[in-house]
């Protein structure tokens, strides 16, 4: 109701105003979360609106809220994260370098000296949630076989990093 809510006959004969008039209980248009959308078509009291998040966010709280009495929309709004690919976890003989696992994150791995770096040196966090390539490992640098002379005897078949022939 928007104006006086009671009216006074004067002694002109005339109306001390105008009458009051009811406008809709609209609620105010909600915003869209970061990362996200809102959908709606109205928002008058009891409409709907729905909320999205962009790829690789997921949503926490409700999809849906309604413009409820007192012109506010019920629930709290929603808000959408980084999806998380979580910690991969440690390489034997090497290290992973990044702390951030969740969308779009890149980690890069390398090897302590004496070892070499398996597959690839970084992934990549993707919207499913998943690394983009597989866990690399560390093996020994190989020296191969000594040059020996014929009249030698060696003792060792291991030619890798930090063994003893």
């Amino acid at each position: 109701l928007t104006g006086i809510s009671a009216l006074i006959c004067q002694e002109d004969g005339l109306w001390n105003g105008t009458a009051p008039v009811c406008l809709p209980a609209d609620c105010e248009p909600p915003a869209s979360p970061d990362h996200g959308s809102v959908t709606f078509t109205d928002t008058a009291l009891g409409s709907l609106v729905q909320y999205n998040c962009d790829e690789g966010y997921e949503l926490e709280g409700q999809t849906i809220r309604q413009c409820i009495s007192g012109r506010q929309w019920s629930d709290s709004p929603p808000h959408c994260r980084a999806v998380s690919c979580g910690d991969p976890g440690p390489i034997a003989n090497g290290s992973i370098l990044g702390n951030s696992f969740t969308y779009l994150s890149v980690i890069h791995y390398e090897c302590h000296a004496g070892f070499l770096l398996q597959g690839s040196n970084n992934s990549i966090c993707l919207s499913d949630g998943q690394w983009d390539s597989e866990k690399p490992w560390c093996e020994p640098v190989s020296c191969g076989s000594p040059v020996i002379p014929g009249d030698v005897i060696v003792e060792g078949v291991e030619y890798a990093f930090n063994k003893q022939v």
